[in-house]
Order: C-alpha cells, then sequence, then structure tokens
C-alpha cells in the first residue's frame, strides 16, 4: 500500500469533509460549561495563604491538608511542590526522584521555575485547562453523540486539577483521532508519548494494532507501532542512563503499593493486605488478560478498536488493585471516545461524585476527624459507598460489552471513509 492510499488526500475530499463544522448550541453550551467546571475547580483549591505575599513552600505542610480536607479541595499539584521540594529546581529523575513517567516529572520541572508556589499553581492550572480544551475540539470531531457529555460532567470539579491527568488524556485522545484520520504514524507518536505522560494509554496500542493487522494493513500497524515505541525509548533511555536508580522509581513505587480498600474487598477480603499484594496482581492480570483477548479477537474480526480499547481499560481500573478517585475522568475520556449510550455516562459521573465524597471523608476522618463540607462522616460508610462505585462502574462494564458487539465496522481494518468525513 503506498502512502497516498494509506493517508487521505486533502485535495480529494469534498469541501464538507475538509471544513470542521461549525459550533452550534450544544457545542456552544458544553464548551461554556466546561470552561466552567475548570474556573471553579481551579481557584476553589488554593489556600488563602498561597494569596498572600511573601509565602513560602516549605511552610505549606499540615496546615494545607486541616484546609483541604473539609472542603475537598486537595491537589496533588500543590502537596508536591512541597513533598518535592519543587522550589529547589532539581533535575527530575536525575537528582530528584519523581514516582510518575518521565514527562510528568519534567513538567513539573518546568512549571516549578515560575516565581512561587501560585505561580507554579495557576501557570500548571492553565496548561491543564488548555488541555481540556484541545480535547473537546477533538472529541467533538471523534465522538460527535458523546463529547457534550464529556464536557458537562461534574467530575471536572474535583478531578480536573487534583493530579496533573489531563497532560496524559489529551495525548490519549490526540492518539485517537489521528487514527481516526488514518495518520498512523502520528496516532503512534501521540499514543507514546502518552505514555511517557501517564502510562495508561499503553492499553491502547494493542487494539489500534490489531484493527490495522486485522484489516489487512500490516505494514501500517508495524509503522504504527515503531511510531509508538520510538518517543517511549527517546524519552525514557537518557532518564535510565543518567540515573536508573530514580527512574526506575515509578515502577518500584507502583510495584510496592499495597492492596487499596477498593473491589478486592468485597471479593476476597483476606486478599486486601499487604502480604497478598502479588496474590492481587496476579489475579488482576489473568481477569484482564481474559476480557483483553477477548475485546483483541473481536477487534481482529471487525469491531470498533475504540469501543473494545475503552472495554479492556474499563475492567483493567475495575480489578486493578488500587483504583484513585481521578481515574474516573479516564473511565469518563474513554466512554466518550467509544460514543458509549449516555445513560452510562450518567453512572460514571455518580459514581466519581460519590467516590469525591467517599474518599475525602475516610482520610479527613482517619487524619485529623475533619469532614468533608462539614457533614458528618462515619468510616462505616466507606464500604457502602465504595460499592455503589463498583456499581456504577460494573454497569459501565456492561454498556462497554454491549457496545462492542452492537456495532461491527466493516471489514477492512478501517471505515468506510474517515470517521471525521461521517459525522460533518
Amino acid at each position: 500500500m503506498t502512502r497516498s492510499d494509506q493517508l487521505p488526500s486533502r485535495s480529494d475530499s469534498p469541501p464538507a469533509q475538509r471544513r470542521p463544522k461549525p459550533m452550534d448550541g450544544l457545542a456552544w453550551l458544553s464548551l461554556a460549561g466546561l470552561s466552567g467546571w475548570l474556573i471553579w475547580a481551579g481557584f476553589r483549591m488554593i489556600p488563602p495563604q498561597l494569596w498572600r505575599q511573601g509565602f513560602h513552600a516549605h511552610r505549606l505542610s499540615a496546615s494545607y491538608a486541616v484546609w483541604s480536607m473539609p472542603r475537598m479541595a486537595y491537589s496533588d499539584v500543590i502537596w508536591l511542590y512541597r513533598t518535592h521540594e519543587l522550589y529547589l529546581h532539581l533535575l527530575p529523575y536525575i537528582a530528584n526522584r519523581i514516582e510518575y513517567p518521565v514527562l510528568m516529572g519534567w513538567f513539573m520541572y518546568v512549571m516549578s521555575w515560575l516565581p512561587g508556589p501560585l505561580a507554579y499553581f495557576l501557570g500548571t492550572m492553565a496548561v491543564l485547562a488548555a488541555c481540556a480544551v484541545a480535547t473537546f475540539f477533538m472529541l467533538r470531531r471523534i465522538a460527535p453523540r458523546t463529547y457534550w457529555a464529556w464536557a458537562l460532567s461534574p467530575l471536572w470539579l474535583p478531578y480536573a486539577f487534583l493530579n496533573w491527568d489531563l497532560l496524559g488524556i489529551t495525548t490519549l485522545v490526540a492518539a485517537w483521532w489521528c487514527f481516526r484520520r488514518e495518520r498512523w504514524i502520528w496516532a503512534g507518536v501521540w499514543l507514546g508519548v502518552g505514555v511517557a505522560v501517564k502510562f495508561f494509554p499503553i492499553a491502547m496500542w494493542p487494539f489500534m494494532a490489531a484493527a490495522l493487522w486485522g484489516g489487512g494493513q500490516r505494514r501500517e500497524a508495524w509503522r504504527f507501532t515503531w511510531a509508538a515505541v520510538a518517543p517511549v525509548v527517546g524519552l525514557n533511555l537518557p532518564m535510565a542512563l543518567a540515573n536508573f536508580q530514580n527512574w526506575s522509581w515509578f515502577f518500584t513505587f507502583n510495584a510496592g503499593r499495597p492492596v487499596g480498600g477498593d473491589i478486592w474487598v468485597f471479593i476476597l477480603p483476606t486478599l486486601s493486605k499487604l502480604a497478598s499484594t502479588l496474590a492481587v496482581d496476579g489475579l488482576s492480570f489473568l481477569l484482564l488478560g481474559a476480557v483483553s483477548l477477548l475485546a483483541l479477537w473481536a477487534t481482529l474480526r471487525g469491531a470498533d478498536p475504540a469501543k473494545t480499547a475503552a472495554l479492556a481499560f474499563l475492567v483493567w481500573m475495575v480489578v486493578n488493585k488500587v483504583f484513585s478517585p481521578q481515574y474516573m475522568i479516564w473511565v469518563l475520556t474513554m466512554a466518550s471516545v467509544a460514543e458509549w449510550p449516555l445513560w452510562s455516562f450518567l453512572a460514571i459521573t455518580l459514581g466519581g461524585l460519590s467516590d469525591w465524597w467517599n474518599s475525602f471523608g475516610v482520610l479527613g476522618y482517619g487524619d485529623r476527624h475533619v469532614y468533608p463540607l462539614f457533614l458528618p462522616y462515619s468510616p462505616s460508610l466507606y464500604f457502602r459507598v465504595l460499592g455503589f462505585r463498583y456499581v456504577t462502574l460494573l454497569a459501565a462494564t456492561g454498556a462497554g460489552a454491549a457496545a462492542v458487539w452492537q456495532r461491527r465496522r466493516p471489514r477492512g481494518g478501517r471505515d468506510a471513509r474517515p470517521r471525521e468525513a461521517v459525522h460533518s
């Protein structure tokens, strides 16, 4: 297959296929809603002392937890500025051990050069907000039936700036955007960059590659794969050579994390101990592997790779030994890319909001007996609300499984015409 066959020609495409669809009322409303969530989310997380002149980062210690927990306004972006001593501007992975993939650590380092912790957070917030808006416009092109549900979800209020997830989410959606446009090389590059940001995008590679391979586009599958591998190796190898112990801390840290209070406490309570971490990892791997093989088989037989990838990703989140609350925005994004039924967005949102209150409740209660939004909280509520989280996630998993087999792509590894053209 020649390159001209591989990439749709812009000059040969009708004007309606080349021009973006004008923003309509729903699009403007969705963008306004997303912007509102982001502005509210950012400024509600700034403690009063950050606005004061002469504030020093090293003083942000226990007082931040006391302030943030009852307001349900904690952010890793602010907290790790102090705990990782970012204000000292130590080179990440070389002189400073970071528990995130390499691009995340370097982004934290670059932002730390802004003058003071307030500018650091505001600068980070601005970049993450720009990522959210860019993701919105890409989703509008590749998921016209669900992008608005993604944008209007209240999950952006607690989770937009809790961590740096929006960096990884944007690269993930960019990979799907390029994939839908049959830009296989760029899809691979964005996927590789995403792995170097947050690692989760690695789960998308098998399904993208399988869609090309199953459609007879094996050369394109290899090009896509090498394009994904190149940035992963190029970005990680220098750090690994410079200081292997610090670079590998991401893997060491995550491998050593004990089993959290997640789904395993309902399935096998005796395994929710540090001594059983390997057992839970093994069971998670078996469950995820079984579902992934079925999803890959469906992809090779013509199922939409976005739908099969979304299903496997959600199963990964469900059976993972640790489920951090902000992972819900990853689930929300994959549901949008796969264009799941709209009721599943409601389920994901309700599960994420309940998890927000529950997580801050149990952390605040266990730390200093402070309560989320000043509402009474009891540890006995934890498992009930946690169970509700998994009811919503399992319902969404069912929606994802149904979506895989309800709609099939035409045989040949690609849509009959570019995905953008279908919805333009």
